[in-house]
């Protein structure tokens, strides 16, 4: 599975634009309002749809797309709108894995399963970032001292020494990355025309509420009988 960048473009057609000039021609600055209103919402139901078409096949968690999936926002000066799927690599660490002898199972596709990542390890680091490694090419190997046990046994290493542990390391390590959210949501050839098709039949929909909305508003209200 491969990183691509993945856009979809937010915009009223022609046709449609005219219908609302129409309908809103008694309100000041009426169709920008109401265009970038609709454009934004649907933008942001964008984001929600492609995270949950994401999941429907891989198993990652839906807090680690919020920041690859970029929105560009509409205004009134610039009545479109963009969804974007595409970022940084994901780290494989946030996809579910398994170590084993020969590497370490990543699974990014629930229906093609564990790929297997050769030479690979898990680790974590003292930030407390968990991910998947390999070793450079130039990695050095050399024997350090292990950090100290942690617990009873830990305290008692300390009072009554023989608590020194000494491991073997080599540095420098690489993080391994996965796809990108691009790459994730165009897995299946369909999702990206079907999202985008989706997304403009609702903006017609969010359009009509949008420009009904302005209209009541600018009803005067009728008069008390009391």
């Amino acid at each position: 599975m491969l990183s691509a960048a993945v856009k979809i473009e937010l915009k009223v057609d022609e046709k449609k634009l005219a219908e609302i000039r129409e309908k809103l021609a008694g309100i000041p600055r009426g169709v920008p309002k109401a265009l970038a209103t609709a454009i934004n919402k649907v933008a942001a139901h964008g984001r929600t749809r492609g995270i949950a078409i994401i999941r429907q096949d891989s198993p990652i968690q839906r807090n680690r797309l919020l920041g690859a999936i970029h929105i560009k926002k509409a205004g009134v000066n610039n009545l479109s709108a963009s969804v974007g799927f595409a970022g940084r690599p994901i780290p494989m660490g946030y996809f579910p894995s398994k170590q084993t002898k020969q590497g370490t199972l990543v699974t990014f596709s629930k229906s093609r399963g564990p790929e297997l990542i050769e030479h690979a390890f898990k680790a974590t680091m003292p930030s407390g970032h968990k991910g998947v490694f390999v070793r450079a090419p130039n990695a050095v190997h050399r024997k350090v001292l292990a950090k100290p046990t942690k617990g009873l046994a830990g305290r008692l290493q300390n009072t009554f020494g023989g608590g020194e542990r000494f491991i073997w390391s080599a540095l420098p390590i690489k993080e391994r990355k996965g796809p990108n959210a691009g790459g994730l949501l165009s897995a299946d050839p369909k999702s990206v025309p079907a999202l985008a098709n989706e997304l403009n039949l609702k903006l017609d929909a969010v359009i009509d509420s949008q420009v009904k909305w302005l209209l009541d508003k600018g009803q005067p209200k009728p008069e008390s009988a009391y």
